[in-house]
């Protein structure tokens, strides 16, 4: 039980997992707006039915509020989930404000009630690590508390700060115990997620995950850049120096390409050797030919023996998006055309289009060819044409 207890009072960081926190507590923050209108609505009618008539009160200032943090959420706040946690805390700090004043310097004559069901569903609605949420639901507690001895009589605070002190008890319990187990929950299902998606060699998206999320961009329109990577010979890597070192130069590639995009690029190993990047909002030319370079570079350091003569190269297909392509299969079908020209004209090395979209360029191009490494068939039977070529 204290070994349990004394584990949840760990300061613990979920980076990995602020964006699904973010979006659960944008979803949580419109229900709770929508239910304190309602709230306020019944609230002021009831009041109406009792006295016959309307006059101005708190709930009157509290629906305002709601209402207009309402119009705001639709607005703005549901387009955009980056630091939504933080914007649930700030919604709030006007709430609990009000409530204070009306526990306290508007109500001297009565016990404190509603502050303490406010601490109490704090950790039931929000979803943030708990030491935050502690610290939060303390400082509120002593402002109330601090409030209350000011404005009350010695007898009737006393029993304000005993109910404050049960009401913060069980926040706080509901805060280490039921709040981490959604935290836990939700880092379980990302962590399942996460590993449905990405490649277990690489540590990269698989073709699964990379390519539901280009097509998403692809689909919405998101000019970019579109990168497709092999990596030359890599047939050759493995019968000669054994698939343990294909393994170790996969891996390798694959922490150059991550190092060399960023954080919100989609980074893929579609399979085997070949590789897929789609780096949105990425269309400057010379940009883009200076990093493809660096790419070439670095993938040249790469080596596959002690004495660093045999190193690694690859070839790219580049094609920038200017938002004209239609789909994944349309831009996939450009940039496997200029990767078979660079596979045809030497290798290592890349071909970079940044002209719109255009089916009719495309047929008059032809079919993809998709024989980067040729077996030792193919060679054998490009050889023989060569020498038909030859000696006719």
């Amino acid at each position: 039980m204290f070994r349990l207890f004394f584990k949840r009072l760990r300061f613990r960081e979920y980076p990995s997992f602020r964006k699904q926190i973010w979006k659960k507590n944008q979803e949580t923050m419109g229900i709770f707006l929508f239910l304190f209108v309602i709230i306020m609505i019944l609230d002021m009618l009831g009041n109406l039915a009792l006295s016959r008539s309307v006059t101005f009160s708190s709930s009157f200032l509290l629906l305002g509020y709601f209402l207009l943090l309402l119009i705001l959420y639709f607005v703005k706040i549901r387009k955009d989930i980056r630091s939504a946690t933080l914007k649930f805390y700030l919604m709030q700090i006007p709430i609990l404000l009000v409530t204070i004043l009306m526990g306290t310097v508007f109500d001297r004559q009565n016990q404190m009630f509603t502050f303490g069901v406010m601490i109490i569903a704090m950790p039931i609605f929000i979803l943030d690590r708990p030491i935050r949420v502690t610290i939060y639901v303390l400082c509120m507690s002593a402002l109330f508390a601090a409030a209350d001895c000011h404005a009350k009589s010695t007898d009737l605070f006393l029993l304000d700060m005993r109910h404050l002190t049960i009401y913060s008890f069980v926040s706080l319990c509901l805060c280490w115990f039921v709040l981490a187990d959604r935290i836990d929950n939700i880092m379980k299902v990302s962590d399942s997620m996460d590993s449905a998606e990405h490649d277990q060699m690489t540590g990269l998206y698989n073709r699964g995950g990379g390519d539901a999320k280009i097509r998403s961009f692809l689909s919405q329109g998101v000019a970019g850049a579109f990168i497709l990577i092999d990596v030359d010979n890599f047939k050759h890597v493995n019968d000669n120096y054994g698939h343990s070192t294909g393994d170790e130069v996969l891996k390798r590639v694959s922490m150059t390409l991550a190092h060399a995009f960023r954080q919100n690029d989609v980074v893929m190993r579609m399979g085997g050797d070949e590789f897929i990047v789609y780096a949105p909002g990425l269309q400057d030319y010379n940009f883009i030919v200076t990093k493809l370079n660096t790419i070439l570079r670095e993938m040249n350091k790469i080596s596959l023996d002690d004495a660093g003569t045999d190193l690694v190269s690859v070839s790219m297909g580049c094609v920038v998006n200017d938002g004209s392509y239609p789909d994944y299969e349309a831009v996939f079908e450009e940039a496997d055309k200029l990767l078979y020209q660079v596979k045809e004209n030497g290798k290592n090395d890349f071909r970079l289009q940044n002209i719109p979209y255009d089916p009719d360029r495309i047929k008059r191009s032809g079919q993809t060819m998709r024989t980067y490494d040729d077996s030792p068939e193919d060679e054998a039977a490009k050889a023989a044409m060569e020498s038909q070529k030859t000696s006719s």
